[in-house]
This record gives structure tokens, sequence and C-alpha cells, in this order.
């Protein structure tokens, strides 16, 4: 059998295995079939509406404190005894306080004026941070993060261990006969998610 003037040398193509677990009588084979298909165009619709792209908003949990803590906080960190600059980052107050040379680290929402940002983006080994001997370089996309969470006002929270439980809203009752208390409308729920 040959396509375009290629000849096929494996298998069939995922294509026609589609096809024929479509057209065959198992229920089973038919489902399967049709939650691949499905993932599968979720995947295209992602990639094509930019998932591939950096993410629209910079999330301080997700992305700016990893950074801080891998890359920063050894030398601007809690502890007092290795603190360099009297620069601490994982204090909003001290991050954009003055500094006794009278820079401010981060200016929320002023890249221009943030002191960080002109040390990491630094090409003078003096200036730049993290400094070579700590052998813990930024990478382009961490430099590009913290711009961006700068520029969009340098939010911080707090840890997540630190902060008070809040309660999810319990989902609305799926199965009413057998639900009995709230966790089993927590797994109704879910089991409606993946009913593929």
């Amino acid at each position: 059998m040959s396509r375009v003037g290629l000849k096929r040398t494996r298998g069939p193509s995922f294509l026609d295995r589609v096809a024929r677990e479509w057209s065959s009588n198992d229920p089973q084979k038919v489902g399967r079939t049709f939650c691949r298909l499905l993932l599968g165009e979720l995947v295209l619709l992602w990639a094509t509406l930019g998932g591939t792209s950096v993410q629209a908003e910079v999330d301080f949990d997700r992305d700016v404190r990893p950074i801080l803590a891998e890359k920063c906080y050894a030398c601007h960190g809690p502890d007092e005894a290795v603190r360099q600059a009297e620069l601490r980052l994982d204090l909003r107050s001290s991050a954009i306080s003055p500094l006794p040379s009278g820079e401010v680290a981060i200016v929320p929402g002023n890249t221009d004026e943030s002191e960080l940002i002109r040390r990491i983006f630094s090409t003078h080994s003096g200036d730049r941070m993290p400094p070579e001997t700590s052998q813990k370089p930024l990478t382009d996309r961490e430099r590009q993060v913290l711009k961006e969470w700068i520029d969009s006002g340098a939010g911080y929270r707090l840890h997540w261990a630190f902060r008070p439980i809040d309660s999810p809203p319990v989902p609305a009752a799926t199965f009413p006969e057998w639900q009995r208390n709230e966790v089993d409308a927590f797994v109704a729920s879910s089991l409606m998610m993946f009913r593929c």
C-alpha cells in the first residue's frame, strides 16, 4: 500500500487503529478510543492557544518563591549570620525598603529603578547576582520571571504553611441517594470528572 509515493513499512497507523476500534462493537474499545481522541484534541487546543508560551501572570508561590529560595536566600534570606548587604528578600517589607547604599532592591511596578533587576541582568561580574562563586546562575527564563513579577507589582504571599486553613465549598450532591456526608460529595464530584 502506498500513499503519495511512500511505502508503509510499519503496522497500521494510529488513525487506522482508531477507525478499527471505533467500528468495533465493543463498548469499552469505543469509549477508550473516544477518550484518546478527546485528549488529543485538548492537547492540540492547548498548544494552539499558546499553552507552550510563558504564563500570562506570574504567580509568587509557583514561579518566584522557588527562584528566590534556590538562588537568593543563601545570602539574602532569613539567616542573619550570613545575610549580605542587609538585604532580606524573603520579606517584602525588607525587599522594598532602601538599603544602606541608598538603593532599593525591589521597586514594585518599576524594573528600571529596581536594583535587583539591574544586578541580575548585569554583564559586569562584580555587579552580577547571584555571584559566580555561588555556582547558581540564573537562567534567562528565571530573569524574565523576576522582571515580570516586579513589573506586575512584586506581590508576596505568606508561605502556605503559615496561612489560615480555608475550607473548600462542598460540591452539590450528584448522587443524593448514597451521599451521607460532605466527603461523599467530594468523592462523587471527582468521579464525575473522570467518567471516561
